[in-house]
């Protein structure tokens, strides 16, 4: 049982007696005796509890037992410990953030013949002759997996939201939950890898979104949207909802604004599907808690996003090839073609730099890039692929852009919002649909993740060279990277999976 806990996760009595092969009752006396030992510990979700190693203490301990079995089964007729472990997890598996097992064993006693590492004063140091051989050999990914849809709710991630006061990400899980339909968010301590709290929602969700930076004295707020035209203000503090909000139907998107004063619901006028219908905004004053207002977009939007001073919001038109650019303050909106003289540009995705512009799309019907500057103009780049997601530094001066079925990665360099420099680079090693991708807060890196593979790469943006590729447990949905840099956060079918970036990405590398 202890075995199954060395990836990290928690699970619960009934799974750990599974996996022994005893009872549940039996299951729950030996965690009991654990427990008091402090080797396991349990966190709470509702009336189910989850268990789990009580650190890398008791992983190097279990370690330590295994090879003393390994010792005794070599012995003729020892009476000695002899592990239940199965004989796959005895050759080859990962015991919080190292590897462990008769692979890692050979791996280990390889490099340190071949001179690659050598042992000083309690620790492994890489050798010239290691650094020569490869500088990325030994990149060893710390991953930590939480299975959110084992908690009293059969549901997947689907969206997620960062507060970063806190430092808790929430997610949004679709139902069934206990044999109904609503849906719940999960928040968690990504520092401390736990589980706080879960929260009811609507039925069927489909956003969710954090007020980064709320005044002083004003509560900081969670919204989230429904498929029945319900948005639900949750304050982050006491983690409880607050308000729910009608809006029109046919919702399809929300953001709200960082200051925590606005949410805009991105509404299709009807229920016709097709790339003529009109878009909406509802404007939701949250200190009221009440629509004030909407706004009409282009045809066929598919998200709207803030600014990250909340000055401005974008919607992206994929049915007439525009983003229609609204002034908060004023609401005012600029509608803004994108992609060339082609209504079919259809702009996939649209990112704001830190200081709003140059802003950028990613134009998948028409197969390149658009550059938008201050004065509310579009400059197109000719791409060499099909971009179906775009990520930016933080100044705004270079893009990453990739799309599916490609092995390619353009990188466009900027000055005030122009083009001036293009450059294609293939990246080997890696293939696959790009579902996603984003920067690192210090531009130094950039993940990918690919749906089909069930991985999540890593590279080096100044020399594009591969750092890693991580396997994940399932086919990627998202990803993001905190605000600190310290962690990649990746949404898989009924998990998330967490990443240490400094693992993959040391600073200084």
């Amino acid at each position: 049982m202890q075995t199954r806990c060395c990836d990290g996760r928690s699970r619960t009595a009934t799974e750990l007696a599974a996996v022994g092969s005893i009872s549940a009752s039996t299951a729950s006396a030996h965690l009991r005796k654990l427990e008091l030992s402090r080797l396991v510990e349990h966190i709470r979700s509702g009336r189910h509890r989850y268990f789990r190693l009580s650190g890398p203490e008791a992983a190097s301990a279990l370690e330590a037992l295994f090879q003393v079995s390994a010792k005794n089964l070599s012995a003729k007729n020892s009476p000695g410990f002899r592990s239940s472990a199965p004989n796959h997890l005895r050759f080859a598996r990962t015991c919080y953030d190292h590897a462990a097992g008769e692979l890692a064993v050979r791996f280990h006693d390889h490099c340190i013949a071949r001179h690659w590492l050598e042992r000083r004063e309690g620790a492994y140091v890489l050798t010239g002759t290691g650094e020569d051989t490869s500088p990325t050999l030994f990149v060893i990914p710390r991953v930590f997996t939480m299975e959110v849809g084992n908690l009293d709710i059969a549901s997947q991630p689907i969206d997620s939201a960062l507060d970063t006061v806190k430092g808790n990400l929430w997610v949004l899980n679709k139902g069934p939950v206990i044999n109904s339909k609503r849906g719940a968010v999960a928040v968690i301590n990504l520092e401390q890898k736990k589980l706080l709290n879960f929260i009811f929602v609507g039925d069927s969700p489909i956003a969710i979104a954090v007020a980064a930076v709320p005044p002083p004295n004003q509560r900081r707020l969670c919204v989230v949207l429904n498929s029945g035209g319900v948005v639900s203000a949750i304050e982050l503090d006491s983690m409880e909802v607050i308000a729910n909000i009608q809006v029109i139907a046919n919702a399809v998107a929300l953001d709200i604004s960082p200051d925590g004063r606005w949410a805009y619901v991105l509404h299709l006028n009807n229920l016709l599907i097709g790339n003529n219908i009109n878009g909406f905004l509802s404007i939701i004053d949250m200190t009221a808690a009440k629509v004030v207002g909407g706004i009409s977009v282009g045809r066929a939007p598919t998200r709207v996003v803030f600014s990250l001073d909340g000055q401005f919001a974008v919607v992206n038109n994929t049915g007439d090839g525009t983003i229609s650019l609204i002034d908060v303050k004023t609401r005012k909106v600029s509608a803004v073609k994108v992609g060339g003289d082609s209504v079919t540009s259809n702009p996939q995705e649209v990112v704001f730099s830190q200081k709003n512009f140059p802003m950028w799309t990613a134009n998948s019907g028409s197969r390149n890039a658009s550059v938008i500057g201050k004065d509310m103009l579009a400059a197109n780049i000719d791409l060499d692929l099909n971009p179906m997601a775009v990520a930016i530094n933080s100044s705004g001066t270079r893009s990453f852009l990739m799309g599916p079925k490609e092995t390619l990665m353009t990188i466009v360099v900027t000055a005030e919002g122009r083009p001036i420099q293009k450059t294609i680079s293939k990246m080997s090693g890696v293939a696959g649909n790009v579902e996603a991708i984003a920067t690192t807060p210090d531009d130094r890196g950039v993940i990918a993740i690919h749906s089909d593979t069930n991985t999540m790469s890593v590279l080096e943006t100044k020399t594009l060279g591969l750092r890693a590729v991580i396997s994940l447990p399932g086919a990627p949905l998202r990803c993001l990277i905190t605000n600190d840099g310290k962690f990649a956060v990746v949404l898989c079918p009924k998990t998330i999976s967490l990443i240490e970036m400094e693992s993959v990405l040391p600073t200084g590398a």
